[in-house]
């Protein structure tokens, strides 16, 4: 039996405070989820000039008991006025399971 994958995202502050998340969604095998974060749901005030705001990303799931799930998150930050993208990319993780 193959298991649907729970995730949770969260937005932290610099001192590990949630400043937005989402809802728990769910993967299928193979599939994928786009989660959408929007600058104004995000409740840190961010630079004075530009609303500029530095986060980090909490992924949260439930271990895959006796599977070891290996997941691919990648990452794009644009511009809500003018749709372009101003960084994407792909960290570095370790299995989903916390294991590395």
């Amino acid at each position: 039996m193959i298991n649907r994958m729970p995730i949770q995202v969260r937005l932290l502050d610099a001192a590990g405070n949630a400043a937005s998340e989402t809802r728990q969604i769910t993967v299928p095998p193979g599939g994928f989820a786009l989660i959408d974060f929007k600058r104004s749901d995000v409740a840190l005030p961010g630079d004075s000039l530009t609303g500029r705001v530095e986060t980090i990303a909490e992924f949260r799931t439930v271990p895959l008991w006796g599977v070891r799930a290996h997941g691919r998150i990648m990452y794009e930050v644009f511009d809500d006025l003018t749709g372009k993208t101003t960084v994407a990319g792909q960290p570095e993780i370790g299995d989903l399971n916390g294991k590395d």
